[in-house]
């Protein structure tokens, strides 16, 4: 929805013009809902409404802002649906080299027992995340005890959105 991409936009200004140089975006981008049915990777004017445009527009507002603002860094959740990053549509979409450099997507990885190592650990991607070319690093995004929306308000909760953080901090 162009009032989204607007309304990070301004957000985006906002952090920036206050000084913000590494910004955490946990954002959700409901493909379906943007289109009025599941999408599909055949139909041309998918590819164009959900992958060539946000791309444009999300490198353009990068560049703007990057012109107006110096230089800043990403973290984006990679999303949540268990597809190729590239469809999430946000920054996940810029394809330009030297873009990218500001910009981190992060996947979610859980702990396993497969290989299990005593005294050692195990991790893999979690069935949640999203993956792809354009997915930089991951970070645990499953059980990870905090504060929640929903009654008690507390508890382990998972996905991008909750891995991204990590990597914000050490950012």
């Amino acid at each position: 929805r162009d009032s989204q991409k607007i309304d990070i936009s301004y957000a985006l200004e906002w952090a920036l013009a206050k000084g913000t140089r590494i910004i955490n975006l946990s954002l959700g981008y409901n493909r379906k809902e943007r289109l009025g049915r599941a999408p599909s990777y055949e139909n041309d004017d998918d590819v164009e409404s959900l992958i060539y445009e946000p791309r444009r527009y999300w490198t353009n507002e990068m560049r703007r802002l990057i012109k107006k603002y110096g230089d800043f860094l990403i973290v984006q959740g990679a999303g949540n649906e268990n597809i190729n990053a590239e469809w999430n549509g946000l920054f996940c979409a810029v394809n330009d080299e030297e873009l990218k450099k500001r910009i981190i997507v992060v996947g979610s990885m859980t702990e396993t027992l497969e290989g299990y190592i005593p005294g050692g650990h195990s991790y893999r991607k979690a069935r949640h995340s999203n993956y792809g070319s354009v997915v930089d690093i991951m970070a645990p995004g499953v059980s990870v005890y905090s504060t929640s929306y929903y009654e008690p308000y507390i508890g382990n909760i998972q996905g991008t959105s909750i891995a991204a953080p990590f990597v914000t901090g050490v950012a």
